[in-house]
């Protein structure tokens, strides 16, 4: 990357929002501005590096906390009932044991899995 430069109104607290590939042009600009703005201050910025991240990441603020991940995941159709799912008996979640092998289908109880 090759450096550049900005000009920062440091009178309003705000960008330009121009770039320019020499100190010269950047001086420049900064004088027009000036003269055009009576009373205001331009700085001349040169930006020798940035840094970026390719993942997102997210920091939590005091007090806040990330949303529990779920712990389970519903049984589809088809699937096979395996040792350690569990069947809804009316909001009461219990082992499953008498229909181990099976496939899920439209007859059974919601079925969930531990991940």
């Amino acid at each position: 990357m090759k450096p550049y430069f900005y000009l920062y109104n440091a009178t309003i607290g705000e960008f330009t929002g121009e770039k320019f590939d020499t100190a010269a042009r950047a001086v420049e600009m900064s004088l027009e501005l000036a003269e055009s703005n009576p009373g205001e201050s331009f700085e001349i910025l040169r930006c020798v590096g940035y840094s970026s991240t390719s993942k997102a990441s997210t920091f939590w603020v005091d007090g806040e906390e990330p949303p529990e991940k779920p712990s389970y995941r519903m049984l589809e159709k088809g699937e096979i009932i395996k040792k350690g799912d569990e069947y809804d008996d009316d909001g009461t979640w219990l082992p499953r044991a008498f229909t181990i092998g099976e496939k899920m289908n439209s007859d059974h109880r919601p079925t969930r899995r531990p991940l």
